[in-house]
């Protein structure tokens, strides 16, 4: 073998070495679900369901702030459609706070805050929650994916204000009716 075939090789091993999966070293869980609500929290602010959707368990349930639910990736798909049909900027961040596995999964508590600015009645509305949500994250696929998620706690702002959910919407001024 000449030394120009023989750099080649030696480059090409090392490279193919290198695409190669670390095995000894796989991502942690802690990793990959704190990597997988980042990626969620882009999708929200580029108002991509899609993206957003693809973390979800396909049987996924979503209990929320006055006992509102989803069940399944797409009724929660098409609630961040309706979302998304209304709201001009939204912004998202999402905080791994615990992690212990139960289950056969992954047992998280999140804390998250989450805003949107929107129209109402011709008039510009900015609306802001903080939540403490417990999640329980399943290995699916080679992917974690949310399977349950379920709010702890949750402080709404509209235009600055505490709300009250009713009818499940957001009302200004209500939260010390």
């Amino acid at each position: 073998m000449t030394s120009m075939a023989s750099a080649f090789l030696s480059v090409g091993l090392t490279v193919f070495a290198s695409a190669q999966p670390n095995v000894t070293n796989p991502v942690s869980p802690r990793a990959a679900i704190t990597a997988a609500y980042a990626s969620m929290d882009r999708a929200l602010i580029r108002h991509d369901v899609t993206a957003y959707a693809a973390h979800l368990y396909p049987t996924f349930v979503g209990v929320y702030p006055q006992g509102k639910e989803m069940h399944g990736r797409a009724e929660d798909a098409a609630s961040l459609h309706q979302l998304f049909a209304v709201a001009s900027a939204v912004t998202s961040s999402t905080r791994l706070l615990t992690l212990a596995f139960q289950d056969g999964g992954a047992v998280v508590t999140m804390r998250e805050t989450f805003s949107m600015s929107m129209q109402a009645d011709g008039q510009p509305v900015s609306v802001k929650s903080v939540g403490t949500l417990r999640g329980f994250w399943v290995r699916s696929g080679g992917h974690w994916l949310l399977k349950v998620e379920r709010s702890l706690s949750d402080t709404t702002t509209m235009n600055g204000e505490e709300t009250k959910t009713v009818n499940g919407q957001p009302v200004a001024g209500a939260a010390k009716a």
